[in-house]
Parts: structure tokens; sequence; C-alpha cells
């Protein structure tokens, strides 16, 4: 089937989805879904979610949320996730290119995320610290990246999150 936009009515799937996955990924799960749930109820910021449905099931799930450096608005990705046993079959990959796709169409600067450089960095995000961007956390510095959309040679300071993410001092 592909992908499609988050309805309501996915939640519970899309709430499995997010917790097989990172309960097999290499960090296992960290409050994902309450992430998620918290996103979606923060009417201040904007959040745009996709998921990939395979025989009418939810199997993949992405979330952007807005964030800012100074002026500059962008989105933050998080999470991705795919159920492991539709792991590297590319699901991923096309739910994050149809993510930036939906980010780019609506304008949005950049996308920030905190994850694995050798996967992210297949799809073009770069060390935020090249822009310089700087997270308001402390974390490695490869494993915080940037993907531009628009020029930010302008662009400088550090990166706030929505609300949901209890990390902006």
């Amino acid at each position: 089937m592909g992908i499609t936009t988050y309805k309501k009515q996915m939640a519970t799937e899309v709430q499995t989805t997010i917790q097989m996955a990172f309960a097999q990924s290499k960090y296992g799960y960290q409050g994902e879904n309450e992430l998620v749930f918290d996103l979606r109820q923060d009417q201040k910021n904007k959040i745009f979610e996709l998921v990939w449905q395979q025989a009418a099931k939810v199997v993949g799930h992405v979330m952007l949320s807005e964030a800012s450096v100074g002026q500059t608005t962008g989105l933050v990705l998080a999470p991705l996730s795919v159920l492991p046993e539709y792991q590297h079959q590319g699901i991923g990959g096309e739910l994050l290119r149809a993510a930036e796709q939906l980010a780019a169409d609506k304008k949005f600067a950049f996308i920030s995320i905190l994850g694995e450089p050798a996967y992210y960095q297949v799809f073009g995000y770069q060390t935020a610290s090249q822009f310089n961007i700087t997270a308001p956390m402390p974390v490695p510095d490869d494993y915080f990246m940037v993907k531009p959309l628009v020029d930010l040679a302008q662009t400088n300071g550090k990166l706030v999150y929505a609300p949901a993410f209890k990390l902006n001092a």
C-alpha cells in the first residue's frame, strides 16, 4: 500500500510499531511513544506524521515537529520507526524521503535528527556543527545532524525543540 498520512484511528498500530522498533534497536526503547503522545497534544507546534502501510497494516511511522534556530524555522525528525520484521527493506528510507519532501513543500529551512550517522549520512544529513547549530543538551557531535532545505549561511545558534522534548535550556 505504501505511504499515507497518519489518521487518529491508526494510533494503536503506530504505538505498537514504535514500541517494537525501538525495543529491538541499539539503544532500546526510551519513551518514544510518550514523546509522540506529548507532541500530538501540543497545539502550539506543528507536527506532521506519515505511515507506511502494507496489507492495511501500519509497519512504519515517521514524525516531524516544528523547531527553530534563532529566527529560522525547521523540523525535527523523531521518531522514525519500522517494525523489526520489515526493516532492511527500504521502508525507513522511503518514509524519510517522503518526510523531507513534505518539509520542503511546506517551506521549512531544515530537518534535524539525533540519530545514527552511518544511516542518516546516506540521505545527506551532516553534522549540525558544520552549520553552527548546537544541541540544547550534550550529545556527540556526529550524532546531531541537519539536512538543509535552504541556504543556512545566516543561521546559527542553539536548536530549540518543541516543549514536548523537555530538552530546551
